[in-house]
């Protein structure tokens, strides 16, 4: 039977180099700060190791917590797995599995009644979290095609270097008309700016006439965390055009993620590739059916969302 320890004091350095060892490149301390150390909401994260009965460090995995809201306003605590490994030796043996009842009791025990998780089709955690009875929201990574569009202005579009309040303060006030209407994380303003702007990956703004992206660049593709729009027609000429200028601009294609059918049709039409995923969403405690898990079937999750 597996040893498990839950929040290790002075574990960080350790954790970190597991994480770096199963995920090439994973990040340091201040990555870690950002995903584990930052509080948003009332709870603050949870990490757990796993040893084998020789004592060996197998797996380990972290829970996070964020906050829902409904169109009613009504607010919903969600756990997520972040950062879950197994090591190589102790791999197809029955940790993750394991590590999915750890942190359904977990996130129980503060009141949270529901564990998530962000994964894809083709990932074995996507098999076990199904299996363990997770609601299915489909999500949709999506990459742009590699000839840029004809007739799509990229003129428009500015670098902002020097962000000050009043921008920051309208790229909020942007983000939460997105939200109405739907079921969605929910920021305060100073959790916004923790999540969308200030993250260690040092995200960029882009001005696009009225509107705004944030956007971080990877070492293969300039990745959206937020898009701000009027309607899907105004949606779709955005797209064209960052897809022209990261293309142009940074010789990298545009990659988007979405759970809205709308927005993701839009980038299937524009000739995305639609890399399929799921965002689980697992109850910690027996419950019935219910309105709101009705809803939680219809989450509106942007990439800027994710860890």
């Amino acid at each position: 039977m597996e040893n498990v320890i839950v929040n290790p004091e002075n574990y960080q350095s350790e954790y970190i180099k597991y994480l770096n060892e199963c995920f090439n490149h994973w990040g340091q301390e201040e990555l870690y700060n950002w995903v584990f150390n930052r509080q948003v909401g009332d709870n603050a994260s949870d990490i757990m190791i796993l040893k084998n009965e020789e004592d060996e460090v197998i797996a380990g995995s972290g829970v996070t917590y964020r906050k829902l809201s409904t169109p009613s306003g009504k607010s919903i605590d969600i756990a997520i797995m972040t950062g879950s490994w197994t090591l190589p030796k102790a791999r197809g043996k029955g940790c993750f599995s394991k590590i999915i009842a750890l942190s359904q009791e977990i996130a129980h025990t503060k009141n949270v009644p529901y564990l998530t998780a962000f994964v894809t089709e083709q990932n074995a955690s996507f098999r076990r979290l199904a299996s363990a009875g997770s609601m299915l929201v489909p999500t949709s990574h999506l990459f742009s095609p590699e000839e840029p569009y004809a007739k799509a202005d990229t003129s428009a579009i500015e670098v902002i270097k020097d962000e000050d309040k009043e921008t920051i303060a309208a790229i909020y006030n942007r983000f939460k008309t997105l939200q109405k209407g739907s079921i969605s994380f929910d920021y305060t303003k100073e959790e916004f700016n923790q999540q969308y702007i200030n993250s260690p990956k040092k995200p960029e703004i882009l001005k696009i006439g009225a509107n705004y992206a944030l956007i971080e660049e990877t070492y293969n593709a300039v990745k959206v965390l937020l898009l701000t729009y009027e309607n899907l027609g105004e949606f779709e000429h955005l797209v064209k055009a960052l897809t022209n200028w990261a293309l142009k601009d940074r010789s990298k294609k545009l990659f988007l993620f979405s759970t809205e059918k709308e927005t993701i049709d839009v980038c299937e039409n524009l000739g995305f590739e639609n890399m399929k995923g799921y965002f689980t969403i697992l109850a910690t405690a027996p419950a019935a059916g219910t309105e709101i898990d009705a809803q939680l079937m219809q989450v509106n999750i942007r990439m800027g969302d994710k860890m």
